[in-house]
């Protein structure tokens, strides 16, 4: 741990007597202030996905859309209202894109596509007939090989 100099250790313990004779709502509040607000401005201007458009929460890093109209049963409806509204790529969590442009799906569901998957399409295991793991050359199934088993 670094050592503190005389100056920056006093700058921080004055910082925390402050800190101490702030009310006790403030001493609640201002902690997770300090700690959200950057990442909701890194969510909102610097994330890599900061330029697809999408509901205000995803655009922020919470991924409360989802749950929500999950939790409604109304997701499908949702999705393509929100796709009606912002177009065929939207943002609709922190790391999460639904695409409904018809084009994209070879560049994005392709075989050695760039793009990854996400656990759902592992349900069978690495290798079934709704995806295959490619991340490593020996991957692909051989003719040789056993296909998957499936239960009818």
């Amino acid at each position: 741990m670094p050592h503190l100099t005389g100056e920056s250790s006093g700058i921080i313990a004055s910082l925390l007597i402050a800190f101490a004779h702030l009310p006790w709502s403030l001493q609640l509040i201002i902690p997770p202030t300090v700690i959200l607000v950057p990442y909701f401005l890194y969510n909102l201007f610097l994330h890599p996905l900061s330029r697809v458009p999408g509901p205000l929460s995803a655009r922020l890093g919470i991924p409360i859309w989802r749950f929500l109209h999950a939790y409604r049963r109304d997701y499908c409806w949702a999705e393509k209202a929100i796709h009606d509204q912002h177009g065929p790529i939207v943002r609709l969590g922190p790391n999460f894109v639904s695409i409904t442009d018809p084009s994209a799906v070879r560049a994005v569901y392709a075989h050695g596509s760039k793009f990854a998957k996400s656990d759902f399409y592992h349900a069978f295991g690495k290798q079934s007939l709704y995806a295959v793991e490619t991340s490593s050359p020996t991957s692909v199934p051989s003719p040789d090989q056993e296909p998957p088993q499936f239960v009818q």
